[in-house]
């Protein structure tokens, strides 16, 4: 992807300017106060995050007592969020040109390349592995209609993954119009350009693809969520989904190096806007508590008993929206939070912990309803290198300690 050098410059920028408005009250910062990604990023990044920010004429200044400052010339005061839209905005030709090329190109040539090397890798660790031969032939597919109605905008913005038929669905992007960019912003407290949204359909295309690999795998493993909100599956996939990137990214997959903290980045600005909009929600405490026990029990304690009387407070609709929204917070929070997990000296993964989990989420003798006794008992993550906990999360989200 040669000819998206200086677009990764500027999707760098823009990751890194979010980070620091979302945890900082001003856009002065140390480096020792960022999380360990954000670290990274300024370790093997800072050369190309000041490109991106040069395009809009804003850069990073370094005082003598260590403190970076974004500073521009014709302005007094750098306004974070306008700036990110700037120097997303730098890149609209680039991207948009990129995504045009088409549903053989494009995002959906990202999406099947990374989606081979995620099989690859899942079968080289996944326990009895040659229970996932099938991987080998996970097919990557748009819609099998196109629609360009309004009332479709939901199924042309999905990732979905089918186990009977092996196949990954991804957004055609290539044909979204107005109505979908604003599906895709319906739950933004702060509504992004066009262009913003298309750099996080890009990091998409690496952050999303191993969730819906990993439930190719249940599937052929013949794991059952007998819950009919599949909390435990979607924990599963959500939880391994960081590990398992991680190793993927060490492969050539078509990034240079410096660029892997960047995704990482994503996915915690991703958890930090999550934990911002759950501790707001009027039921915070309920709702909080219910995550921990669902996070700390490898999935397997739903929270649906607690959200019971949340929900019946709502009508119908505000129901069912409420209720989608705490799904995706919580996956959203647990995908970040894994990276914060007990057995990791910093919040790296590698084979040995990524094996670990697997060992749990695809133990051999794990198959049919994952909630039945024998099956929890290959889950009991508490005191072991799996476990989370609250630490997790400021582990993840703030200096590493």
């Amino acid at each position: 992807m040669d000819d998206l050098g200086d677009f990764h410059k500027a999707v760098a920028a823009c990751v890194f300017i979010k980070y620091i408005s979302l945890s900082s009250a001003t856009p002065a910062f140390k480096v020792k106060d960022l999380c360990f990604w954000a670290q990274k990023m300024i370790e093997v990044g800072l050369e190309h995050i000041q490109a991106g920010l040069s395009s809009v004429n804003v850069s990073l200044e370094q005082t003598d007592d260590g403190v970076f400052q974004f500073m521009c010339s014709e302005l007094p005061v750098v306004d974070l969020t306008k700036l990110g839209a700037d120097v997303a905005e730098s890149q609209r030709e680039t991207i948009e040109s990129f995504v045009a090329k088409g549903p053989d190109e494009g995002l959906r040539r990202i999406v099947d390349n990374i989606t081979g090397h995620i099989a690859t890798l899942f079968q080289r660790h996944a326990p009895e592995n040659a229970r996932f031969v099938d991987m080998s032939d996970i097919a990557v597919v748009h819609p099998g209609e196109l629609w360009t109605e309004e009332w479709a905008a939901m199924y042309m913005c999905c990732w979905q993954a089918s186990g009977a038929e092996k196949s990954l669905l991804c957004p055609p992007v290539h044909v979204w119009e107005d109505h979908h960019f604003a599906w895709r912003n319906q739950k933004e407290a702060t509504k992004r350009t066009h262009t913003e949204i298309l750099m996080g359909e890009y990091m998409a295309c690496f952050l999303i693809p191993c969730h819906e690999v990993i439930h190719i795998a249940q599937h052929i493993a013949g794991l059952t969520d007998s819950d009919p909100t599949s909390y435990s599956a979607e924990h599963d996939a959500s939880r391994l989904n960081m590990p398992l990137l991680l190793l993927v990214l060490q492969e050539d997959c078509g990034i240079p190096a410096w660029f892997v903290p960047v995704l990482i980045m994503q996915a915690i600005n991703s958890a930090l806007l999550v934990e911002m909009a759950m501790s707001a929600l009027p039921d915070a405490p309920v709702i909080m508590a219910a995550y921990r026990s669902w996070a700390d029990s490898f999935g397997l304690e739903s929270p649906n008993a607690a959200f019971g009387p949340i929900l019946e407070k709502c009508t119908e609709e505000d129901r069912t929206a409420l209720a989608m929204e705490l799904e995706s917070y919580f996956k959203t929070l647990v995908t970040a939070e894994a990276l914060g997990a007990a057995g990791l000296a910093k919040p790296c993964s590698d084979a040995a912990h990524f094996q670990e989990l697997l060992g749990a989420a695809f133990h051999p003798a794990r198959t049919g309803d994952v909630y039945s006794e024998a099956n929890r008992a290959v889950c009991i993550i508490s005191d072991s290198p799996l476990a989370l906990g609250e630490a997790a999360w400021r582990r993840v989200s703030g200096p590493w300690s």
